[in-house]
């Protein structure tokens, strides 16, 4: 739970979507560079994993604009429960326009629209800083779910990738 999700902290964007009949009304919130580096010395954080907060690190120290590195919390606005969580990949934006999107949800809430919801959050949360950034996503060929929300966010495929981890890939991008 996140201390008073109705109040925004220092440098949240205050981006949020309205309850639907099957999800909770969320908003996002990035996490502080501090936030990271804690989670990062602490026990395994079954929310955000190890490799994204590395990531995150890895490209800071590399002089990424904190903005695109920040994983970010998907926050239930009616009790402040967080339900997920997603962050810019690559995050080169803005210099070469184009930033990968990654993004996951507790077991507990997939299904119910919240991915839908945080992939909307976060497309906003990169057009606000970079209006003109095309929005990249990867799916397993299988995933099904995650492929429908991409298309409900305007993605189209665009390609395909292997990953040695995730195997066959579909590779998404925004118009």
């Amino acid at each position: 739970m996140w201390p008073n999700p109705r109040q925004p902290r220092p440098n949240n964007m205050a981006l949020c979507l309205h309850r639907t009949e099957r999800a909770p009304a969320i908003t996002l919130v990035p996490l502080e560079e501090a936030e990271v580096s804690a989670r990062l010395a602490g026990p395994d954080d079954p929310l955000v994993p190890a490799v994204v907060l590395h990531a995150a690190h890895q490209r800071a120290l590399a002089g990424v604009a904190w903005y695109w590195c920040a994983p970010c919390l998907f926050i239930a606005l009616d009790d402040g429960s967080v339900l997920g969580c997603a962050s810019f990949l690559d995050a080169d934006a803005p210099e070469n326009h184009s930033v990968e999107l990654g993004y996951g949800i507790l077991p507990a809430f997939q299904g119910r629209g919240v991915a839908t919801q945080g992939v909307a959050l976060m497309l906003a949360r990169a057009r606000l800083a970079c209006p003109q950034v095309i929005v990249t996503a990867r799916t397993a060929v299988s995933n099904h779910a995650s492929a429908r929300v991409l298309e409900k966010n305007g993605f189209r495929p665009w390609g395909r990738a292997h990953d040695p981890d995730d195997g066959d890939l579909i590779v998404w991008r925004t118009g």
